[in-house]
């Protein structure tokens, strides 16, 4: 899904065909689209992540000393051990199996970035099976308003352009030779998304 719309950049910047002399509406569209899909690279090469949802990932992990939890009274004993899947925010898990069976869903507790399970596994490769569901079922408001501000950037710089050259229009694959958007995300739009970046998991 799109980060944000050509409709939700057109009212927040109020820019007309006109201002990039495009004979019609959907000339206009298509070019913010356009922009919308760099805007939306910008971002996801900043956070290290996406924002779509996806759905029903295999993943197969293997049996770690480190991810194992210990009881407190019997310091040898397992209790419990940590999945860690590749992606996050986890969403929902279809399927856990461990040294080939099914784990009930009773057996194990989801968090946003890891599953505990009361089925403890042997230590070898590849022995844990995760069908799981991550990401973002709708974009988070503070990437939109980042997808929206990085296009709006865009679209004042490609009036720059047409304005400097005196040219009649301003075509999309014109615009992609032309400009390179090497400013980045400023730091107000770096602290908007600072929070989504995709870092080291914590244990709560």
């Amino acid at each position: 899904m799109a980060y944000c719309t050509a409709d939700e950049v057109k009212t927040y910047t109020g820019i007309t065909k006109e201002d990039l002399g495009f004979s019609t509406d959907t000339d206009l569209d298509n070019f913010i689209s356009t922009l919308i899909s760099q805007a939306e690279e910008i971002i996801n090469d900043y956070c290290g992540r996406d924002f779509n949802l996806h759905e029903n990932v295999v993943e197969k992990h293997d049996a770690e000393a480190e991810n194992y939890e210990y009881s407190d009274a019997f310091p040898r004993s397992k209790v419990a051990y940590l999945i860690f899947p590749k992606h996050y925010p986890i969403v929902s898990v279809s399927s856990l199996k461990i040294d080939d069976q099914t784990v009930d869903t009773d057996d194990y507790k989801v968090y946003d970035s890891y599953i505990k399970s009361k089925t403890i596994p042997k230590e070898k490769w590849q022995n844990i099976e995760l069908t799981y569901s991550y990401g973002y079922s709708s974009v988070p408001q503070s990437v939109k308003t980042v997808c929206i501000r990085l296009v709006a950037k865009m679209l004042n710089k490609a009036i720059q352009i047409r304005g400097g050259r005196g040219a009649e229009s301003l075509s999309v694959g014109d615009f992609s030779v032309k400009y390179n958007y090497s400013e980045g995300l400023d730091p107000e739009l770096q602290a908007m998304l600072n929070k989504y970046k995709k870092v080291g998991l914590v244990i709560s």
